[in-house]
């Protein structure tokens, strides 16, 4: 039977334009099973300007999370880029940046489907730059089946080369319900008060009725914290499975189906992002962890900071064994 494995990381600090994350499913792997398919997904982002001026707060010219996999062997290997531009020589900081301050980046997460040979029940892939609020083609399933879609990256900026103020950024997926056992998925991105285009990459896990006994996918549960500044919005996140008897969790990651982060007001940004904080922890069949929504402009005289109608829905996948 088709079983998943699932791995997690943030870009490594040390390089995270360049250096690729790599996930081996090797130990997943038995003797004459393979990767039969693999997606990827973006459980967090963080983007953070490193300006060049007197001011920590720039415009917003376009704002993107690139997730490139590649599969070698049983390795899958993601080249990770995210950018920040106000069109004016500012842009995302990177390691090079001031001391302190946090650098830009991702959270990814793999996830390989494993297998000797595939009987066509299990569906696990990326759909690539998709206009948003355009619906993919028709992606083949098997009858009688969960879908579950996932944020994979984004892409959004001003139109003409535009930069502006702005209240808030938007990005979302959804999945359709299966037609003639096919399904589309469509993905959102939206910079609140500027005029944009944008794209978003997203991934589907197709499982059929019954699942899998090694691995599930639950809505998590959160509790958001009060904004607090700077700090932004934390919340507090948990999951609970079923897991088989005498199997245990081994691996967790976070999937974002969306993500809506609202500005107390129309303003430029220092930084924006949405990002798990720490481990997820697992006891028993439970899963928790916190995760935090922000942007903020920190300049003197313009503080501006997060609202409380921020909200992210999010899901936890959970392998066992």
């Amino acid at each position: 039977m088709s079983t998943l494995s699932i791995a997690t990381a943030m870009q490594p600090t040390a390089n995270p334009y360049a250096m690729p994350v790599r996930f081996d499913f090797s130990p997943d792997v038995a003797t004459g099973e393979q990767v039969l398919a693999y997606a990827v997904a973006m459980s967090g982002f963080m983007l953070n300007y490193d300006a060049n001026s007197d001011y920590w707060a720039e415009p917003v010219g376009r704002a993107a999370v690139s997730l490139v996999p590649n599969l070698v062997g049983n390795v899958v290997q993601v080249d990770g880029n995210v950018v920040l531009t106000d069109f004016n020589d500012d842009s995302a900081r990177s390691t090079n940046g001031a001391a302190g301050n946090p650098v830009s980046g991702a959270q990814i997460t793999a996830i390989a489907l494993i297998d000797s040979s595939d009987d066509g029940a299990f569906v696990l892939g990326n759909a690539f730059g998709m206009p948003s609020g355009q619906s993919s083609p028709p992606i083949t399933v098997a009858g009688n089946t969960a879908n579950q879609v996932f944020i994979a990256g984004f892409s959004v900026q001003g139109q003409n080369g535009g930069n502006g103020s702005i209240a808030g950024l938007s990005v979302g997926s959804s999945v359709g319900e299966p037609i003639q056992q096919a399904v589309t998925v469509t993905g959102t991105v939206d910079v609140a008060e500027m005029t944009t285009t944008g794209s978003v990459d997203m991934g589907l896990l197709s499982v059929p009725a019954g699942g899998s006994p090694n691995f599930g996918v639950q809505p998590a549960a959160i509790t958001w914290g009060a904004p607090n500044e700077g700090e932004g919005m934390l919340g507090n996140l948990s999951a609970t499975f079923q897991v088989p008897a005498g199997q245990k969790i081994v691996a967790a990651a976070l999937l974002l189906e969306s993500v809506r982060i609202v500005y107390s007001d129309t303003a430029e940004i220092q930084q924006v992002s949405a990002l798990q904080t720490g481990p997820l922890d697992v006891d028993g069949a439970a899963v928790t962890g916190q995760f935090r929504l922000n942007i903020y402009n920190p300049d003197f005289g313009a503080r501006t900071y997060i609202s409380s109608t921020s909200s992210a829905s999010i899901f936890v996948i959970a392998q066992y064994r």
